[in-house]
């Protein structure tokens, strides 16, 4: 049985190698999920997903004593930031605005996380010394031009994958499996690229009946398609989560 580091090697082998299937290249951002696969990635590449983070927050508050106490300073605050980054959306504010309007937070959160990193609780501190290690992440949406706070656009796009796998149990081989895979992708890119699935589907069939190349509008993965961000969860301080993670723009 695979143990401790070995198992972090896997793990991290898996999500390169799931990065290299959608085409993306390493340089980009990525909105993560706090996922163990991911962490050979640079913080600075990286937007952490507030929704995850406010989750392992919120597990924190429920915590009893100080713990909790601190947790429910936590989500509030991390609740703050959410709110001002609907505001920027919603009344067109510019990204300096946004970031003048983060900074209060940005340095309560950090003081925050500090006072939880020296817990005698020894799950909450290593969650936030977990979390300020990787704190630089958090703040990326705030800097970087159409970065989202969140990857719930990449787990809105991953919905229609899961509901069909509850409904019809899965896949009953290798083959069935990796047709799945290759429909809903083609399915949800060609929705972000406002396009017929129906239609790019029979121009492949065609192409590939008369051994021609692949139509010239292809679903590699481009810059600006679509609305997805990037994926990461797990409380305590490890890297946990499902791996929700997509190259920001892109889905293929």
């Amino acid at each position: 049985m695979a143990r401790g580091g070995e198992c972090e090697h896997r793990v991290e082998l898996l999500a390169r190698e799931g990065l290299d299937v959608l085409g993306v290249v390493i340089a980009d951002l990525l909105v993560t999920d706090r996922y163990a696969g991911y962490r050979f990635l640079d913080v600075l590449q990286q937007q952490l997903c507030w929704c995850h983070v406010i989750r392992q927050l919120t597990e924190v508050s429920e915590r009893a004593g100080a713990s909790g106490k601190l947790g429910r300073k936590l989500v509030r605050a991390a609740r703050a930031v959410v709110a001002r980054h609907r505001a920027y959306l919603e009344e067109g504010h510019d990204l300096a605005w946004l970031a003048a309007e983060l900074a209060p937070l940005r340095e309560r959160i950090e003081a925050l996380l500090g006072t939880g990193s020296r817990s005698r609780h020894q799950r909450t501190a290593n969650f936030c010394a977990g979390l300020l290690s990787e704190y630089e992440a958090l703040w990326t949406f705030c800097e970087a031009p159409g970065i989202d706070p969140t990857n719930n656009a990449a787990e809105r796009a991953l919905r229609h994958a899961v509901i069909m796998r509850k409904t019809q149990h899965g896949t009953q081989s290798e083959r069935g499996s990796r047709w799945i895979e290759r429909i809903c992708s083609v399915r949800e890119t060609c929705r972000l690229q406002q396009r017929s699935p129906l239609n790019y589907l029979t121009d492949a069939a065609i192409a590939a009946h008369h051994r021609r190349p692949l139509p010239p509008e292809r679903l590699h993965p481009r810059r600006g398609d679509g609305d997805l961000e990037r994926g990461r969860g797990g409380a305590d301080g490890e890297r946990g989560g499902e791996g929700t993670g997509v190259a920001h723009g892109r889905f293929s």
